[in-house]
């Protein structure tokens, strides 16, 4: 049995929003649902998700010794061909592995990938450009897995905005997320994120660093009209104490749906033993104005938040004064705050 696909939207089929793609496979079926081996090619071709253009995707396969009662958990899953392909049907990154799905044991690396940006027409009419290189690995079972990702690139543009010095280095596991280095320079001034997370009992320490940060990267999204101001910030946040400082000037967000309008907030917050205290908090949001000072108990994440998604609260002594501050939900609801407290 031959099995034909030629569908130009599937997710239109399956009701999945913001995602856009054809399909086009020819698959042969031998056997019986108890029993059969599945071979052939499968190509996903204009991929769009939020107005960005993705490389399509060009795979040969062979499943063997299938089981329908057991589809993915019985029998060998063999990618023996795996291609991302530009707009010029250029070859962008390719790769191949094979899975023993009865007993599932990943062993997956890919080294030393070098993927230019402007290789793809779209990310090019965007504002990217530069060669990002790319190791990654995955070892182990579903339930016992250890995943190693590291992205690294010199010099490059990502929606016209320069980058230097990007570096992505983390690894994770069924128990473990570790942060190795997060960091990248823009306008030659630092971002810079490390440390780890456990996941259960729930264990945490992580730092975060910003020097004369210009808050205009955040004009990366594309849903943002505008983005501008400083951050200085040095947090870290253990389950044992948090403790930093952040100072936000001249900090202005104005997305495109018009729902989020903020301008002009400045920001002095300490942070040490636990306590946070707000020295100033000032600005405009949605057509009024804020102003709020005072002090909170940092939220503690207890050991076993990943079951009961609960935070265990603290003090709180906060004084605001807001004047017609606009929110927004959707574009059905839409209301003004005036009041002290």
């Amino acid at each position: 049995m031959v099995l034909n696909l030629d569908e130009e939207n599937v997710p239109y089929l399956i009701d999945v929003p913001d995602l856009k793609f054809g399909a086009i496979s020819k698959l042969k079926l031998k056997g019986d649902l108890n029993k059969f081996n599945l071979a052939g090619f499968i190509d996903l071709n204009n991929v769009n998700y939020k107005g960005y253009n993705i490389p399509g995707v060009k795979t040969i396969i062979e499943y063997a010794d299938g089981n329908i009662d057991k589809l993915l958990n019985y029998g060998t899953l063999d990618i023996k061909d795996f291609r991302f392909i530009g707009d010029n049907q250029e070859t962008l990154f390719q790769t191949n592995t094979k899975v023993d799905l009865a007993n599932t044991h990943f062993n997956y690396k890919l080294e030393n990938q070098k993927f230019a940006l402007d290789s793809v027409e779209d990310l090019k009419n965007k504002g990217y450009s530069g060669d990002i290189n790319l190791n990654f690995s995955l070892t182990g079972k579903p339930n016992n897995f250890n995943a190693i990702l590291g992205i690294g690139a010199d010099d490059v543009t990502l929606s016209g905005f320069h980058v230097k010095d990007l570096v992505i280095d983390a690894s994770a596991s069924n128990k473990l997320l570790n942060i190795g280095q997060i960091s990248l320079e823009y306008e030659d001034n630092p971002l810079v994120i490390n440390g780890y997370l456990q996941y259960e009992p729930m264990k945490y320490n992580l730092h975060a660093n910003a020097e004369n940060f210009n808050l205009s990267f955040l004009g990366l999204d594309p849903n943002v009209k505008t983005a501008e101001g400083i951050l200085n910030m040095d947090m870290t946040l253990t389950n044992a104490a948090t403790s930093g400082k952040i100072d936000l000037a001249n900090f202005s967000y104005i997305t495109k749906d018009g729902l989020t309008n903020a301008q002009n907030i400045n920001a002095k917050i300490d942070v040490a033993n636990n306590k946070l205290q707000i020295n100033r908090l000032d600005g405009g949001f949605n057509g009024g104005t804020f102003i709020v000072d005072g002090n909170m108990d940092i939220p503690t994440i207890p050991g076993d938040f990943m079951k009961t998604k609960h935070l265990e609260l603290g003090k709180i002594d906060i004084d605001a004064n807001l004047d017609k501050l606009g929110l927004r939900y959707g574009n059905d609801i839409d209301y003004a705050l005036t009041g002290k407290s």
